[in-house]
């Protein structure tokens, strides 16, 4: 009986010690959407204390162009709008294919990214929801609450695993 009770203490201590550790791109991209959903909200709330919706819009254009710029691996998308139309502010980078070099040692190719920036319009949909594409493979489901809502989302790919982030 009591080597029963032992070796269930060590299998249970083995269990206490496996750790998954999370890649560390994924870990920036999740820090990177806390960090743009808490300036969203300053955004926003800037906007119901000025009562002027172009002045949103401009202000969450300028803020995803930032977030562009300082992360320019990241496909981001941020969604603002109410239950009539939200305004769409994206930036992707687009694989435009890769060059290399040979030193007669090993070789060295680096991929070349174009940037696309854009904006459009979405309308809710009949279901009260509205859907963005990010890629031909990926949709992102939204429900639309009454009031402003704000939504982003953040897509990583590297080394084939593809990130997506969205709030």
């Amino acid at each position: 009986m009591a080597a029963f009770i032992i070796v269930g203490m060590l299998i249970s201590a083995k269990v206490v010690y496996n750790v998954a550790n999370s890649p560390e791109e994924s870990s920036q991209v999740m820090d990177l959407s806390k960090e743009i959903n808490f300036e969203s909200v300053k955004v926003i709330d800037n906007r119901i204390f000025s009562n002027n919706k172009e002045n949103l819009y401009d202000n969450v254009e300028a803020l995803s162009e930032i977030y562009s710029n300082l992360n320019p691996n990241t496909d981001l998308a941020f969604i603002v709008g109410n239950s009539e139309e939200f305004r769409v502010f994206f930036h992707k980078s687009t694989y435009q294919g890769s060059a290399g070099v040979s030193t007669g040692g090993s070789d060295a190719e680096i991929e070349i990214q174009e940037q696309v920036n854009g904006q459009g319009t979405i309308y809710p949909l009949e279901d009260g929801k509205i859907r963005y594409r990010l890629d031909d493979k990926t949709v992102r489901t939204f429900d639309v609450k009454k009031g402003q809502n704000f939504y982003i989302v953040l897509k990583n790919e590297k080394e084939g695993e593809k990130i997506v982030v969205s709030n």
